[in-house]
């Protein structure tokens, strides 16, 4: 189960797929991962890979665009900034962290 999302990096509208275990009950917590992409690639490629297939081991994921790439706000377009990539990353946990799910981060996981 997949569903787009937005969500706010100060001035910038972040582009997201949230990824679902098949059996997600709203009433449970989940562990939660975000997924950056690689430089310069957009959400749809790696990370949706890595984000569905946390969501095949019962993890809830978000497979986000960076700023400046894909669907996510930015000019100019295509730059890569490692401090923006930081923050994109910090704002998608803050995103996961208010979701209304409440996801139990880094919690009843194991390697």
């Amino acid at each position: 189960m997949q569903k787009k999302v937005t969500f706010k990096n100060n001035e910038h509208e972040m582009a997201g797929i949230l990824f679902f275990p098949d059996d997600f009950d709203e009433a449970q917590q989940y562990a939660a991962f975000p997924v950056a992409s690689p430089a310069g690639a957009v959400k749809e490629q790696i990370a949706t890979n890595y984000g569905s297939r946390l969501a095949k081991y019962g993890f809830i994921a978000l497979a986000f665009d960076t700023s400046h790439q894909g669907e996510s706000g930015g000019t100019p377009r295509q730059l890569e900034a490692p401090y923006e990539r930081v923050e994109d990353i910090k704002c998608a946990i803050d995103y996961l962290v208010d979701c209304k799910f409440n996801p139990n981060f880094w919690t009843n996981w194991s390697a």
